[in-house]
């Protein structure tokens, strides 16, 4: 895929998500997915532990491969080739991949695949071979900028002056639009709830009489201590040893105001996130029966992997 591309990627954080290295003993297939949520941490989107981690992860990344498909077929009636790049964290991507069974046959994709590329770039010429003229034609449609806004921004990491708006027409704006999993409704409220109830919890004393609230006031208890130039080392030790007395108590405070945080908001929000799981239980019988789908996953598992067989196999002796 193009360099700039790419940049542009990491630049906005365009399909960023959940950055957590996850892994799956499970398939998505085989959870129960028919009975409706009880409580917050059943809803998609809010779901905890290893595969509750990658039953999320699913359906963002699900989400991601349908706008970058919509994008790919939004260039090719431009007359461009594009590159499907639904970037996530290289150990979701397996997770995931795993977890639908859409691993299989790799070297009948490979050659699937090739044959595919070659088609492709037979009737779109890839970005490369494209004139300053047709390249600036490229970057209209997929990002509604000139080649040069879009040179300037991967090469500066900074947007033109006055364009806080940037990159958000052309197809990768239209894509932006297409439904995504999102949390955000209830963010707020989880948050807020949560300090509410950690307020209500005993504070912690430590055995020379510390007093800490929480979780924060003891991370800022510690970088204190590491900030105080004056202590030996011999002290930073005893005051850190006295602060550690606090961490279990405080750890475990924390997720109790947490879990009755969730079943206050979850209350609270019931119809809508009942209505919001039932939609994702749809979607994820779409996922597990979305053979396009899997297909992208071997193929990006296949690649990634073989990238990694290229960095461990070690040169050649040309001696």
């Amino acid at each position: 895929m193009p360099k700039t591309r790419k940049s542009l990627f990491a630049v906005f954080g365009i399909v960023g998500l959940l950055s957590v290295i996850l892994l799956s003993a499970l398939a998505i297939a085989s959870s129960d997915s028919t009975a409706k949520p009880t409580k917050l941490g059943d809803v998609p989107g809010f779901r905890g532990g290893v595969q509750g981690y990658i039953d999320d992860d699913t359906i963002l990344l699900w989400e991601a491969f349908q706008r970058e498909t919509y994008i790919k077929q939004c260039m090719i009636e431009d007359g461009y080739n594009y590159t499907l790049d639904a970037a996530f964290p290289a150990g979701s991507l397996r997770a995931v991949a795993d977890s639908i069974g859409a691993l299989g046959n790799t070297d009948e994709l490979s050659a699937v695949n090739s044959a595919a590329d070659s088609e492709s770039k037979q009737t779109n010429p890839d970005i490369d071979s494209l004139s300053p003229n047709r390249l600036d034609g490229y970057y209209l449609a997929l990002y509604g900028e000139t080649a040069a806004d879009v040179a300037y921004v991967d090469s500066t990491g900074y947007f033109p002056a006055g364009r806080n708006d940037f990159a958000q027409g052309g197809c990768f704006g239209a894509a932006a639009a297409l439904p995504r999993l999102t949390t955000r409704f209830i963010d707020d409220d989880v948050r807020a709830e949560k300090t509410i109830e950690m307020a209500k919890a005993a504070p912690c004393v430590t055995p020379t009489g510390v007093k800490l609230m929480d979780l924060e006031a003891l991370d800022f208890a510690y970088a204190r201590v590491y900030e105080n130039a004056s202590a030996s080392n011999q002290m930073k030790r005893e005051l850190e040893s006295d602060l550690f007395a606090c961490e279990d108590k405080l750890a475990r405070e924390n997720s109790a105001a947490g879990e009755r945080a969730e079943v206050t908001v979850f209350n609270r929000h019931k119809k809508r996130l009942l209505e919001h799981a039932e939609r994702y239980r749809v979607i994820e019988k779409r996922i597990t029966n979305d053979d396009e789908f899997k297909q992208y996953l071997r193929t990006v598992v296949v690649e990634l992997e073989d990238s990694w067989k290229d960095i461990d196999t070690p040169p050649a002796n040309s001696g």
